[in-house]
């Protein structure tokens, strides 16, 4: 089996090829209340190579067939992303944990090795969502860019799972507002019940599962700028139809909507505003569809 920690599972046959067909196993999402089923995977595809060990393994080495399965490329020492994939190895510091420290390197680029591929950010087959293998550059056309993945991220904890009641420690480990301290008096959290992520980490990205009418994926991109002045959120480029590098009002309006029953929404491009505010909306400009309340 790969995967099937948080949500989806693929298969592996006897000579290590990822099989096809009805062979994936979608998770359910408890968001987007979809699954679980068995979903198509490569359907009609023969001997699909499992050549994602470089990313998913530990000590991976891109010569040879792990355990002599002509299907798997590569070699790796140990399955999954162990300790020593970031830290390095790390035998000498089992043996004398005082004296010998293993590697602490923080820097993105380390994360970066996976955590981004060689193309902008795709959109998915469906054209309204961000693939998943594809999201993660985003972070660099934002004023994010100067942070470190680990200021705001603990590798050594679950995100997926960090609501859960058992899960002692979150995988994330700085609030917005321990920088973002200004807008904490006027972010909308106080009337809409809102958090800043709801918003400026809208779940544009497609992993498994996407529900087009609320465009809400199942994963957050790191888009945290919001334009209120644009429609489209995706353009032709020559490679494909690309992600534009923030929020634009469609998927910021919708989310708002989802995450708040008391903020009405009349169509695609009238104004919307919160049901308790006192004021009417009556900055907003014809075709712009963005909380003005405030």
């Amino acid at each position: 089996m790969v995967g099937g920690f948080a949500r989806k599972a693929q298969f592996i046959d006897q000579d290590g090829y990822l099989i096809t067909g009805d062979a994936q196993y979608n998770l359910k999402n408890e968001v987007l209340h979809m699954g679980p089923e068995w979903v198509s995977f490569h359907a009609g595809e023969s001997e699909l190579s499992y050549d994602c060990g470089a990313c998913h393994t530990t000590g991976y080495r891109a010569n040879g067939n792990q355990n002599d399965l002509p299907g798997i490329t590569g070699t790796w020492a140990l399955d999954g992303v162990q300790c020593e994939a970031c830290h390095g190895p790390a035998s000498a510091h089992v043996q004398d944990p005082t004296r010998v420290r293993p590697v602490v390197n923080t820097d993105s680029s380390l994360c970066l090795g996976c955590h981004t591929q060689d193309t902008p950010a795709l959109a998915d087959e469906s054209g309204t969502f961000i693939s998943a293998h594809e999201s993660y550059p985003d972070v660099f056309v934002s004023k994010h860019t100067a942070l470190d993945c680990v200021d705001c991220h603990n590798p050594h904890a679950t995100t997926h799972y960090r609501d859960n009641g058992g899960v002692s420690e979150s995988g994330i480990n700085t609030a917005c507002v321990s920088c973002h301290w200004q807008q904490e008096t006027f972010y909308p959290q106080q009337h809409l019940a809102l958090e800043c992520t709801h918003c400026h980490m809208a779940r544009t990205v497609v992993n498994t599962y996407g529900d087009p009418e609320t465009l809400t994926g199942d994963f957050p991109s790191h888009m945290f700028a919001i334009n209120p002045f644009e429609e489209q959120q995706f353009v032709e480029t020559d490679e494909g139809l690309v992600s534009q590098n923030f929020t634009t009002v469609p998927i910021a309006r919708a989310r708002l909507a989802r995450r708040s029953p008391r903020l009405r929404a009349s169509n695609s491009t009238a104004p919307f505003y919160c049901s308790t505010s006192t004021r009417p909306p009556s900055r907003a400009t014809a075709g712009r569809s963005y909380c003005l309340s405030c």
